[in-house]
């Protein structure tokens, strides 16, 4: 039924969830590292860069699973663990099968990121500023 569609999808959405999740907040600071010498803009322009940046870089380890979470629930793939379905689809159809749909979602992952990473970022500085 309708229930089983959803929990199908549940092992590769964990997987998704949990690498792009990660990969977000451990890219942060490398990508704030990466665009520093570019970093005469304002520091809220700095931070967004470098939230999407990092989004679209986690956007690139989590798409994987997202195309195969979308896939079992359509039960278009072998039933089971994320990891191995991946690895099915990429023996099958190449690596260019896993990242279909990743630009679209980079997209997405920019703005949602560095529209989170931005304010933070702001705040946090103020916060400091202020010695609280």
């Amino acid at each position: 039924g309708t229930l089983k569609v959803f929990y199908d999808g549940w092992n590769p959405a964990m997987w998704r969830s949990t690498t792009y999740g990660a990969a977000r907040v451990g890219l942060l600071r490398p990508a704030k590292d990466l665009t520093r010498p570019v970093a005469n803009v304002s520091p809220v322009l700095h931070s967004f860069v470098a939230g999407s940046i990092a989004g679209v870089a986690a956007n690139f380890v989590g798409n994987p699973f997202e195309v195969v979470k979308v896939r079992m629930q359509a039960g278009s793939a072998a039933q089971g663990g994320a990891i191995g379905a991946v690895w099915e689809v990429v023996k099958s159809e190449g690596v260019q099968a896993v990242y279909r749909g990743f630009w679209l979602a980079a997209g997405r992952a920019a703005l949602l990121t560095g529209s989170q990473v931005a304010p933070y970022s702001a705040a946090k500085a103020a916060i400091i500023e202020a010695g609280c």
